[in-house]
């Protein structure tokens, strides 16, 4: 990518993820038997206002702030991604999925009272009244 003179750009660290702005002072442009190479000198922020060819620097470089937002968020959102998936397949090796079905002779439901209310067996002798009108009409 082209850079010009005096422009800001927003380095990324690759080591520790910070994020640093430089000013690009300098575009040399080398043609040799192999081709053209374009490098770049940028201005860092330190007190010293010290000089390093973003060739030799470890980051990524962003010419916006809104760039690299996006850039990172991204890459956030595919780190929380991940941290997910590898509990879900955790979660296949170490829980067995269990379903309940039942067969129509062992139906809980001992006998509907009237049109809205219903008698569950829920085990050990307990019953329960249920009122059928509350229950959405998709899981009935």
């Amino acid at each position: 990518m082209g850079y010009e003179v005096g422009q800001i750009v927003y380095l990324l660290s690759h080591k520790n993820t910070s994020v640093i702005p430089a000013q690009i002072v300098e575009e040399v442009c080398r043609k040799t038997l192999e081709g053209e190479n374009i490098s770049y000198t940028v201005r860092l922020p330190d007190q010293n206002k010290n000089e390093m060819s973003l060739d030799k620097l470890s980051v990524d470089t962003f010419v916006s702030a809104s760039e690299l937002e996006n850039y990172m968020m991204g890459k956030a959102k595919e780190g929380i991604r991940n941290v997910i998936n590898q509990a879900q397949q955790l979660e296949k090796k170490a829980f067995e999925k269990t379903s309940v079905s039942l067969k129509s002779t062992d139906s809980p439901v001992l006998a509907p009272e009237d049109g809205n209310h219903v008698e569950v067996d829920l085990g050990g002798g307990v019953t329960g009244r249920v009122d059928m009108s509350e229950i959405p009409e998709e899981i009935r």
